[in-house]
């Protein structure tokens, strides 16, 4: 399930998706937030990919790609490949790219289903 971001000049691999979670203070005892989108990344070479391998295209809100990426993270599969790059000042562009084609519509429903969950969150805070 290798993630890719291309950030900058740089590509970065996603190596792993942790909570945060802040301390409680002193004598009050109160329930710790999570924020379940820490990563943890390294800096690679550009990935290479087969170009027969089926592939999909998906465009994420760049306010929302960190949360995107590690929600997609923790439910991918394992041969499921994924490059995030800018698409433009307010969009990135998901290539999702998979061993076949069943594989790669059950990675693009995930996908599509967290783009939904994070834009029903949006419209929710209003």
């Amino acid at each position: 399930m290798p993630i890719y971001l291309r950030h900058r000049s740089a590509w970065l691999r996603i190596k792993e998706v942790y909570s945060l979670q802040s301390a409680s203070s002193g004598k009050r005892r109160r329930k710790s937030k999570t924020t379940p989108y820490g990563m943890v990344a390294e800096c690679v070479n550009p990935p290479k990919l087969d170009s027969g391998m089926p592939s999909a295209e998906l465009k994420v809100s760049a306010s929302k790609v960190t949360k995107f990426i590690t929600r997609l993270y923790r439910v991918l599969d394992a041969d499921v490949i994924v490059l995030v790059k800018p698409r433009d000042e307010y969009h990135y562009m998901v290539k999702i790219y998979a061993p076949s084609k069943d594989k790669l519509e059950k990675a693009l429903r995930q996908a599509r289903a967290i783009i939904a969950e994070l834009k029903a969150k949006k419209a929710g805070a209003k």
